[in-house]
């Protein structure tokens, strides 16, 4: 069996602790695969676009998710927030139907919240129970991480523990998708995908993810237009030393968003929302204005701003 764990930075951490278990795994299961897709800064509600594209690239047998360490967790539970969190593990129990996949969820932990508050876990397990779908989860234990959610040393161990026993479940479990029939449709377009006139094309890498990106310099506007008319509700977005503010005019609707905070001495890429808006083409320009933000360490880049675009996310 070929299985894909899909994550953000715990997951991405190279060695980290899905290499451990691979290595373990290979030990017992001499034919099978784990590899990994982690994207550090994005959050499951932009994420959600990104998985079908991954395993049409990968074609796993099963895909292992790993969402729980995102910020998002730490918010205020929510009618509204249950519900999005429904339809994203519904979504991505869509596409584990459709492409004949097994799947499992891996809930790690992170420091700041209660467990009396975690309305990701509920969902999660909710949505697990119903669709006899595994799910593996961990406390949270202070000596296990470095900072409040990457693992040290014994952590990569316990959750490379925690990964081989949910494969284990995974590779034997009959998932019964059999109820997902309105399950939502989320989507992106790569930058590849659409016709683009202005910027300039580059490669972003991180952690071994590795995306093309249309730069957007002060002063050039980047006309972007989609294969056909679509449901737009975000980008996602470079992050870095010289970012700043992005402006969007699509659909009759011009939006300003901050593509900076305080982790802008390295660069990542990270996940904006947008107003929904149906439109076939997108305007794209990059502000001059300085960010504000102080950074957590470092130096902050005083030149030029440009911003950087690798998707663009729609909704079905």
């Amino acid at each position: 069996m070929k299985f894909l764990v899909f994550g953000f930075s715990v997951t991405a951490e190279t060695p980290g602790y899905v290499e451990r278990c691979a290595e373990a795994w290979r030990m017992h299961h001499p034919g099978d695969e784990v590899i990994k897709v982690g994207i550090g800064g994005l959050q499951p509600n932009h994420a959600r676009h990104l998985i079908a594209a991954f395993i049409a690239l990968h074609r796993p047998d099963a895909l292992v998710l790993e969402f729980s360490t995102a910020a998002y967790r730490l918010q205020e539970p929510s009618a509204y927030r249950r519900k999005d969190q429904a339809a994203t593990i519904g979504s991505v129990f869509r596409l584990c139907h459709e492409n004949g996949l097994r799947c499992g969820i891996l809930d790690l932990p992170l420091a700041g919240l209660d467990p009396a508050q975690d309305w990701v876990g509920e969902v999660n397990a909710e949505m697990c129970l119903r669709h006899a779908v595994p799910r593996r989860q961990r406390d949270f234990m202070p000596e296990t991480v470095w900072d409040n959610v990457h693992p040290n040393d014994l952590g990569k161990d316990l959750y490379a523990e925690t990964l081989r026993d949910l494969l284990e479940e995974v590779a034997v479990s009959t998932p019964d998708f059999s109820t997902l029939e309105d399950a939502p449709r989320y989507g992106a377009y790569s930058v590849t995908e659409v016709t683009v006139s202005g910027g300039y094309l580059r490669e972003f890498s991180r952690h071994g993810y590795v995306s093309p990106m249309i730069a957007v310099p002060i002063g050039d506007m980047v006309k972007i237009r989609l294969p056909k008319p679509s449901a737009i509700v975000g980008m996602i977005v470079a992050l870095g030393p010289k970012s700043g503010t992005m402006i969007w005019a699509y659909g009759g609707r011009q939006e300003a968003m901050s593509c900076y905070d305080g982790h802008c001495y390295y660069e990542r890429v990270g996940g904006r929302t947008l107003p929904k808006a149906v439109t076939e083409g997108i305007l794209v320009a990059q502000s001059a204005a300085m960010p504000t933000i102080e950074l957590l360490k470092g130096v902050k880049d005083t030149g030029p701003r440009v911003g950087g675009l690798t998707h663009i996310l729609y909704e079905e």
